[in-house]
């Protein structure tokens, strides 16, 4: 029969035999690709709800262990623990047992197990307690044997639930474990919620079961009691397999539906599996698609093959020296096109997309940057990288710049499909031979690295390296954005003081910890904390009610002088000053530094800034009072006056206590309106020389002592230093000069104070304290400057004939200073009452207005 056809048909059979076989391998090949990716993508979702119902666990693993650690944080709640106060201890964790229920509305119980086995207190039913729990439940005897922290599911009398254990030490003693427990429905919420993965746990039957109020119609599989599921059809639990017992994955198939069903165990503590988890991933849609792109294999190649056929039978010749000719130029643009295809594919992420903007074409880079397959990609609207910072306006101008036939340019973020990414991207029309556009392309470059390093810089440039908290310059950039601000300053009181006894390295651990502590409290996103220099915070609002701010912001520092922090297992509690100002942005900082230095001056919590106490009016006496020390010390105006300081006991003046004025028209002004704003002026160094040369003079021929003061400034400023030895050389008096050391100034360095008192004890001369008893008052102290004198502040001699207080605390710095030897003066004795007192009281000498007040000539 063959042998009867025609040259030309059995041609035509040839080619037609042939392109069949070559159609079949060809939907063979692609049929086994498709079912290799088919297969792929099953293993890949499998992977990834798993791996998300693992990382569900972990994270409320993690985030109950911090919440039991944040209630385990107050010290006060550890010592209720130890001393087995459960009303204290109720009343405590009362509040966050509350907000936690809030957060979590499967949470159930919250414990406190004492040692010895007994339930000290359940937040959840605070009348019930001192049973027995761990006879009945294995995990809090595990806890008491181990003492480690455990997270499990465990069966109480309600069924599963899934628990976390933390113990508790007090002083390096295990004084019990807190626990809290939840219905395991939250997992399955959140699989549902996040993931759109709906699931089935099943619990291990326990005795325990029968003692509770539980379904026992729920089903049973193995051993394996039906705990909770979030199913939306739950006869699917029915159409698992008939011999399946939980043991592996499977399959269940239902209303032509696909399920593919993944089991997951839980361990518990013991090493026991407590619990299985089915979870039910729908692969409908990837089975339809798959089975759909068969079909489109199989439909395309049957047209292709009668196509061909028919073309071959009508035009074959013909057909055939046409194609000849024109695959010639073909293969020429096709070889040009490939290589520009090649060099973008190989550096550029490429998209097409048609004149509504639904994708048609991407390349290996998009799918391998953005995370999705071509068929994820392939058919949707471009709007799937939109990122959400993106403003609207953006894609607003850039359909009208390429509608209009223009090339668009910029750096966008992109959505992907696992996580996001930046492109410098530029968007070209494709126009055809009417000038009229046919599709877009879109060319972008992956920039994220560079945008992350540009990030990390922002946040190096704007994170406070000590604390990492916002710094001065963020703070300023935040007040540029803001609405109608509201800012505070927080400053903590001595803290000079804690720099000098413990070294810096432990204020640098203040201030850390404070930092922590304000951002605690502040509760809330809307209040950002920055840490601008030392021991200075800002609380910062962008947009609140200003009584708002004022009351948040008087409780965040009343909060802060409760909570203890702990140096070299000594406790230290914080004293801030704090001062507030709801003033434009350019004033804000400016002037809520100025209320600060009035709460410093008038020694006041909280100070809001206003009007009424500018300080402009200070400045612009600092101006004035510049001026006054200019000419001071141009026309020798700055003079010592001199106070007697008297023998209690033999009531003689035996010394006199130099003390510097400006002689001003006639009058002799106070230091409190000079002193501070010569340091400013650079001029204080000048005065203090002058004060020691004129008393020097005034004492070389007299027999009395008299005292200078100086603070710690003087002390480590090497020319006053090189000043004072050089006048001890020169007037050979220094077994009469007596030195007074302001005790509430800081010392930066107690290696140079040391040197010096050491020196000018050598030549004779004495040491004092001055206003001892404000400050940051130290015994300690006392002992590293070898004080010869102890001079007890005014603020506690002045009322000391009525302060019972002010008495007991004199009487114990009396009785310290005679054992150590050293001798005490009290200043501001104004009246006989108060004389009479300070001679009860023991104390060696008297100073104030009752006896003289200071004068220039003695």
């Amino acid at each position: 029969m063959f042998k009867n056809l025609s040259t030309k048909n059995k041609v035509l059979l040839f080619i037609s035999i042939s392109l069949s076989l070559f159609i079949s391998l060809l939907v063979a090949k692609v049929y086994y690709a498709e079912k290799k990716d088919f297969i792929k993508e099953e293993k890949l979702l499998k992977k990834e709800t798993i791996s998300a119902y693992k990382n569900t666990i972990y994270n409320y693993d993690i985030l109950y262990k911090s919440k039991l650690e944040s209630i385990l944080n107050s010290p006060e709640v550890k010592e209720a623990i130890e001393k087995q106060d459960r009303s204290k201890l109720y009343s405590l964790v009362k509040t966050k047992w509350e907000e936690l229920q809030n957060e979590n509305k499967n949470l159930r119980i919250l414990h406190f197990h004492q040692p010895d086995g007994l339930t000290l207190l359940r937040a959840h039913q605070p009348e019930n307690y001192d049973d027995n729990i761990s006879k009945r439940r294995e995990m809090p005897a595990h806890m008491h044997k181990h003492k480690k922290a455990i997270t499990s599911f465990e069966a109480g009398i309600n069924l599963l639930g899934y628990r976390v254990m933390v113990p508790i030490f007090y002083k390096d003693n295990y004084i019990g474990a807190i626990e809290i427990g939840t219905k395991p429905d939250f997992i399955l919420q959140e699989m549902k919620n996040v993931h759109n993965v709906s699931g089935a746990i099943f619990a291990k039957e326990a005795e325990i079961y029968d003692k509770g109020h539980i379904d026992k119609s729920k089903k049973i599989i193995a051993n394996f009691r039906l705990d909770s599921d979030n199913l939306e059809d739950r006869d699917l639990i029915n159409y698992l397999p008939k011999d399946y017992t939980l043991n592996s994955n499977t399959r269940v198939e239902k209303d032509e539906r696909i399920y593919d069903i993944y089991l997951l165990e839980h361990i518990d503590f013991r090493g026991d599996v407590s619990a299985k988890t089915l979870i039910f991933n729908d692969i409908t849609q990837i089975s339809e698609d798959f089975n759909s792109e068969i079909l489109q294999i199989i439909i395309f190649s049957i047209l292709l093959y009668l196509i061909v056929i028919g073309a071959m039978k009508y035009g074959l010749e013909k057909m055939l020296n046409k194609i000849d000719a024109t695959n010639i130029e073909l293969e020429k643009n096709i070889a040009f096109l490939k290589s520009h295809q090649l060099a973008m594919d190989a550096s550029s992420i490429v998209s097409k997309a048609d004149l509504h903007g639904n994708i048609i074409y991407v390349n290996d880079n998009f799918c391998k940057v953005s995370g999705y397959t071509k068929k994820e990609a392939i058919g949707k609207p471009h709007s799937l990288l939109r990122h959400k910072s993106t403003k609207k306006e953006t894609f607003v101008n850039m359909w009208e710049t390429i509608k209009g036939k223009k090339v668009w340019k910029g750096v966008l973020q992109n959505r992907g499909k696992s996580s996001d990414y930046s492109v410098d991207m530029a968007i070209l029309p494709i126009l055809d031979e009417n000038d009229d556009i046919v599709e877009y392309i879109a060319v972008r470059h992956d920039i994220t690295k560079m945008v992350l390093q540009q990030k990390a810089l922002d946040s190096a440039a704007n994170t406070d390296t000590l604390t990492g908290l916002g710094n001065r310059y963020k703070l300023n950039n935040d007040i540029k954005n803001s609405i109608s601000p509201a800012l505070a300053i927080v400053n903590i009181d001595s803290f000079s003081q804690i720099n000098d006894f413990y070294g810096h390295e432990k204020g640098d651990t203040v201030i850390r910890n404070l930092g922590v502590l304000l951002d605690q409290l502040k509760n809330g996103k809307e209040y950002s904390i920055y840490h601008l220099q030392g021991d200075e915070y800002v609380i910062f609002n962008k947009d609140v009610d200003k009584q708002m701010f004022i009351d948040k912001i008087t409780q965040i520092t009343s909060q802060v002088s409760t909570v203890a922090i702990m140096l070299d297992n000594e406790e230290i509690y914080l004293d801030l000053s704090t001062a507030i100002s709801f003033e434009n942005k350019k004033k804000i900082l400016s002037t809520a530094d100025m209320a600060l230095k009035i709460a410093k001056q008038e020694k006041k919590n909280i100070v809001i800034y206003s009007d009424s106490i500018s300080l402009n009016d200070q400045y612009q006496n600092n101006i004035k009072w510049a001026k006054k020390i200019k000419d001071g010390l141009k026309y020798d105006k700055f003079v010592p006056v001199f106070q007697p300081i008297v023998n209690n006991h033999t009531k003689k003046w035996e010394k006199y206590e130099a003390l510097v004025r400006l002689e001003d028209d006639g009058k002799l002004v106070s230091p409190y309106f000079f002193l501070d704003i010569s340091k400013k002026t650079k001029h204080y160094k000048d005065i203090t020389k002058i004060m020691i040369k004129k008393s020097f003079d005034m004492f070389k021929n007299r027999d009395e002592e008299f005292s200078i003061n100086l603070t710690m400034e003087d002390i480590i400023n090497e020319d006053i230093k090189t000043y004072i030895f050089d006048m001890l050389d020169s007037y050979q008096i220094g077994d009469r000069v007596v030195f007074e050391i302001v005790e509430s100034e800081s010392i930066e360095n107690f290696e140079l104070v040391a040197i010096f008192i050491d020196k000018v004890k050598s030549y004779g001369s004495k040491i004092a304290i001055d206003d001892f008893g404000t400050g940051y008052s130290n015994f300690k102290y006392l002992m590293k400057v070898k004080a010869d004198y102890i001079k007890i502040d005014g603020s506690m001699i002045k009322n000391i004939d009525t302060d019972k207080d002010a008495q007991m605390v004199v009487e114990t710095i009396v009785e310290f200073a005679k054992k150590m030897n050293m001798k005490t003066v009290a200043e501001f004795v104004e009246n006989q009452s108060i004389l009479d007192k300070v001679n009860e009281l023991g104390i060696d000498y008297t100073q104030g207005y009752f006896y003289s007040e200071p004068k220039k000539v003695i």
